[in-house]
């Protein structure tokens, strides 16, 4: 799958999302079961430690606007949430299945958004 090896490099940069006030979460259709199953199974490059969560009926997906309705599921995507405010601030949707940002860009995006945030808390 496409999306282990780079859920393990976002997971192998975490403390840098952390000190961006970030908190990581994956998302996907698969059933928790299937989650816990991979990962006691996963590539030692591809464990995370951050909470997968179920999508199964793709109602996040649909939220985020990245539901795939030719394949009924969630086209790939990187989605960035200001925590402060609750509203997308940043979104990466894939074109292909191997159209996959790098996790160092995805860090800059949070690294970007942390410095808006500390600027508004400044004024």
């Amino acid at each position: 799958m496409w999306c282990r090896p780079q859920l393990g490099e976002l997971n192998a940069i975490a403390e840098d999302f952390a000190l961006a006030r970030t908190r990581l979460a994956g998302i996907s259709k698969d059933t928790p079961q299937e989650s816990m199953d991979w990962q006691t199974t996963a590539d030692p490059d591809e464990l995370v430690e951050f909470p997968l969560l179920s999508d199964t009926e793709c109602v996040a997906a649909r939220a985020f606007g990245v539901y795939d309705l030719d394949h009924d599921m969630a086209l790939p995507a990187i989605v960035l949430v200001d925590g402060r405010t609750g509203k997308v601030a940043w979104t990466f949707v894939s074109e292909s299945i191997a159209d996959r940002p790098e996790a160092a860009r995805v860090l800059e995006q949070a690294q970007a958004l942390r410095a808006q945030q500390a600027a508004a808390e400044a004024d």
